[in-house]
Formats: structure tokens, sequence, C-alpha cells
């Protein structure tokens, strides 16, 4: 059995349907996937790296098919200052129409999660790239189990990389069908029955049966639980994209 089958199979066993009579496997599936996505918001468990090609002359990039939020971004080796229009208001009224051979900050105020502006935009001429109609996009996903953005020139990719943002960002997760792999699967399995507590809480909340829906509260404090837990392994982890600060009071 399927992770994605077990899942569905434990959460008809808390909501006591078995015999399917009452939720067809959509409204499930459908809890499931809303429930990963959760999960992912509060923990930030699918951090990816990506590059973009600098486009010439453009300064606003739309990731937000690809990413839930943006944390890091990079130019030539160098994290690029995040810097506030209020900021750049200041430095020029005319900042936005500033150009230069690389860009030196990036600007994330005043524009929805996943999208990301560079300051300045870079100078036409400098840069060679993929033309913005090019079948590919904008956007090159280098994990190597993804097919999807594996283009030639990615394996060229140090060689070229004054034509790439280098973003560090956390993905939207894949959406769950009832043929996803094991392998395919994005949640690490410890975190399945986080799963199966806020699709089974969900959906005995939705009960007219205030016995149900108070059996559904409980189900959603278990992913409460689970969820605190995560966010906590995730505050100490090593692959943290975001600069810490630690408290240093040296030798007592």
């Amino acid at each position: 059995m399927s992770r994605i089958d077990s899942m569905i199979t434990d959460i008809r066993i808390v909501i006591g349907d078995q015999s399917k009579q009452r939720w067809p496997d959509s409204d499930i599936l459908h809890l499931i996937n809303v429930g990963i996505s959760n999960f992912n918001v509060h923990t930030s468990f699918l951090k990816r790296k990506m590059y973009i090609a600098i486009e010439s002359n453009v300064a606003i990039y739309d990731l937000r098919q690809y990413a839930v939020c943006i944390n890091r971004v990079q130019y030539n080796y160098k994290a690029l200052q995040a810097m506030s229009t209020a900021q750049l208001d200041k430095l020029s009224v005319n900042w936005t129409d500033h150009v230069a051979e690389e860009p030196t900050a990036v600007i994330f105020d005043h524009l929805q999660q996943g999208i990301l502006q560079i300051y300045p935009k870079v100078m036409e001429g400098t840069i060679n790239v993929f033309e913005q109609n090019s079948p590919y996009g904008v956007v090159i996903d280098i994990i190597p189990t993804d097919g999807l953005f594996m283009l030639p020139s990615v394996e060229n990719i140090e060689n070229e990389v004054d034509k790439f943002l280098v973003v560090d960002f956390v993905k939207k997760p894949s959406v769950v069908t009832l043929t996803t792999s094991d392998d395919d699967m994005e949640l690490t399995p410890s975190y399945d029955e986080a799963i199966v507590n806020f699709a089974s809480g969900k959906l005995l909340r939705s009960d007219r049966d205030a016995t149900n829906r108070a059996f559904g509260n409980e189900q959603l404090a278990l992913y409460e639980g689970f969820l605190k837990t995560a966010i906590k392994k995730e505050s100490v982890n090593n692959n943290y994209v975001l600069h810490k600060q630690v408290g240093y009071r040296g030798f007592i």
C-alpha cells in the first residue's frame, strides 16, 4: 500500500467512514493537499534554490507559480541587500529607472509573496540570456530530480553565473493524487500522521453532530502539536537559509 493510500485509509478509520458512504476520496485528497500546503507555510520544509535568468531592463520577477515565499537573493556569489521602497525613495525619486551592469539590492515590500524586484535594472546589452518567448520561460529550477527545467546551459551554470539571480525560496508543494508514488511524496513520512489529523479534523468539524465536531477539534489540536514540534525543529535546522542572530556574552 502506498503512503497516500495508507493516509486515506487512516483518515477513513478516524472519521468512521470505511464504507465510503459519506466522503468520497476526492474530498479527502483535497484536504490532504490543503494540509500539506498549510504545513509547508508554517514550517517551510520545502526549501529550494533556483536560478532566474536576468532579463534586460526588467526589474520585477514573479515567482508565485513556484514559490510560497522568497528568503534570499544572490547575484555573482554575493547576497543582494534587502531594501525598502522608502529607502530607495530617499536615494532618488527616479530610482526605478536606474540601470547598471549588475543589481545590488532586492525589494520585497509592496509586492505579493513570491515576487521580487531588483535594483538597479541590468543594463541592456550586458547580458545574453534566454528570450522572453523561450519555451522554457524565465525560471530555471536546478533540482537534479526535477527534469522539467533541466536545460543544457544549466550544466555550465558556474561559467555563466553573472547571467542569473540565485534565489532561496520555499517551494509550493506538488499536488498529491491517488497515483502519487512514495518517491514523489515531498512530505517527510514522519509527518503523515499530522496530515491525517488535519484532514480528519476538518472533515469532522463539518459534521452537524456536536460529538463529531468536538472530536474534530481534538484532531486539529493533535495537528497543532505536530506543527509546533516541526517549527521548533526547523528553527535549529542546519539547512535554515535565513541569517540568524545569536547572542554572545563572551567568557564569564
